[in-house]
């Protein structure tokens, strides 16, 4: 992808190689083309000075690896999360044309008076649209969606459900018109998981929502089904990965489930991910165990661990952070 700033040459894109004596990696250096496409020295768009915070980007269209400088592709687009020190903030997103603002400081919420006071820091793709999290100037928290430039809210902090409503929500997840996020409900103060869809909201997982007790709820996901996967944990704080779909939530696997290829149970796991029938996940054991699993049709298998030798190296991999599903 090949994304530039029209009037700043500081942001062209730059090539990066390795420098390596191994023909392996040279090879492999060749593979990627790296690209600088916001830094410190990036003016803001309709707003005096350059960018001095950035958050995580997401990416949509089709991404090239290798190429030339002088490859281009139109349909690639990428979104994040941006400000000053000053308190200024937005969401903005990049083409081949540059970067736009989608939504910051100085803008209106829609059909208000009132503005944008800050926007959460994960913004993402759902097709063709953008969804991030935003607070205005009353204090009022709401998910929104960016079509071409036009912004709609979807739900919000005084939206009613359960017979209570919501006091904050948290940075979405999207895929196929759902989206899945947590919040904390205002009279009890509990943790949930919920999904919007088609102008519906509904109740994943809650403490004290019937079916299992869960303690606590993070890193959701969700794909175009509406099926969801999080990781929680129960009143005895044991960590566990859970599904739900067709309005049933079961755990997939916990901290009693052995370890495909490895030595005993699971102790943690982190960064679920789903598609269709398969939830994948990085998991972790005893004596240093980590590893990329993934389970489905076929059962609970590893997809890459600490046995696993890298590429191009006699080595096994030893630690593993996060991971991308394409």
């Amino acid at each position: 992808m090949r994304i530039v700033h029209p009037n700043l040459t500081r942001v062209t894109p730059e090539r990066w190689r390795l420098r390596s004596s191994s023909p392996a990696d040279s090879r492999s250096s060749d593979r990627f083309q790296f690209t600088r496409i916001v830094d410190t020295q990036t003016p803001i768009p309709g707003c005096p000075g350059f960018f001095s915070r950035l958050g995580f980007g997401a990416v949509s269209g089709s991404v090239p690896i290798g190429g030339t400088r002088k490859s281009t592709h139109t349909d690639s687009r990428m979104v994040f999360w941006g400000g000053n020190e000053y308190g200024y903030s937005g969401i903005y997103q990049v083409d081949s044309s540059g970067i736009k603002v989608v939504a910051d400081s100085q803008k209106c919420v829609p059909e208000q008076s009132y503005r944008f006071a800050s926007f959460g820091s994960a913004p993402e793709f759902d097709r063709d649209k953008i969804i991030f999290l935003a607070q205005d100037e009353t204090a009022q928290i709401h998910l929104y969606q960016d079509v071409h430039y036009r912004l709609t809210s979807l739900i919000g902090t005084e939206q009613q459900i359960l017979g209570d409503r919501f006091v904050n929500l948290s940075n979405p997840v999207a895929e196929g018109g759902y989206l899945a996020f947590l919040a904390r409900l205002e009279s009890t103060g509990q943790k949930g998981l919920f999904i919007h869809h088609d102008q519906e909201t509904t109740a994943v997982a809650y403490q004290q929502f019937p079916g299992p007790y869960l303690q606590d709820l993070t890193e959701p996901d969700v794909d175009g089904n509406g099926t969801v996967v999080f990781c929680g944990q129960d009143r005895e704080h044991r960590a566990g990965l859970y599904r739900y779909a067709n309005y049933q939530v079961s755990r997939l696997v916990h901290m009693r489930t052995l370890i495909p290829g490895g030595i005993g149970t699971f102790t943690g796991f982190s960064h679920p991910t789903v598609s269709g029938p398969l939830t994948t996940f990085l998991g972790r054991g005893r004596l240093m165990q980590q590893g990329l699993y993934q389970i489905g049709p076929n059962g609970l298998q590893a997809v890459v661990d600490v046995h696993t030798r890298m590429p191009a190296s006699v080595e096994p991999f030893s630690r593993f952070h996060s991971f991308v599903a394409v």
